[in-house]
């Protein structure tokens, strides 16, 4: 019962920031994708051959950022989305739909990025899954019990 809370509390904790950022991001304006960061990361591979084990180094291809460029009043921000993807959403040149937060500008999200609220969904529902199987388990055994 403990995973369920734990994953719908975390679930319910990402949508509501989801949600207080778009209620505060009340300007639109236009943004382009200038590029696509990858976030590469090393990693190192094992093979076994003939009893020996061989280590190589190398690079994994990594999630893709994309890098957005906008204006407000008269100042040109560019900023590296939090919100990653593999294969990239996004094209290099691509126009989006900015929604920034006036007060600070560089609080923003892209219409229609919705990373973040996949995110929330997944833990939302692993603890749903969570809870299914305790109630399931539990009533098994409750009729179980009765039946002795």
């Amino acid at each position: 019962m403990l995973f369920f809370c734990v994953f719908m509390g975390v679930g319910a904790y990402l949508h509501h920031l989801q949600n207080q950022l778009e209620k505060k991001c009340s300007v639109k304006v236009e943004g382009v994708i200038v590029e696509n960061f990858v976030r590469k990361h090393q990693h190192q591979s094992v093979t076994k051959r003939n009893g020996h084990i061989d280590e190589v180094g190398g690079e994994d291809r990594g999630m893709v950022s994309p890098v957005v460029e906008y204006s407000y009043e008269g100042v040109t921000y560019r900023d590296t989305s939090d919100v990653s993807s593999y294969p990239p959403k996004y094209n290099q040149g691509q126009r989006v739909e900015v929604w920034l937060y006036p007060v600070d500008p560089h609080e923003y999200y892209i219409k229609g990025d919705n990373g973040r609220r996949v995110i929330a969904t997944v833990f939302s529902a692993i603890g749903v899954v969570i809870l299914s199987v305790y109630l399931i388990i539990y009533f098994v055994v409750r009729r179980k019990n009765r039946r002795s």
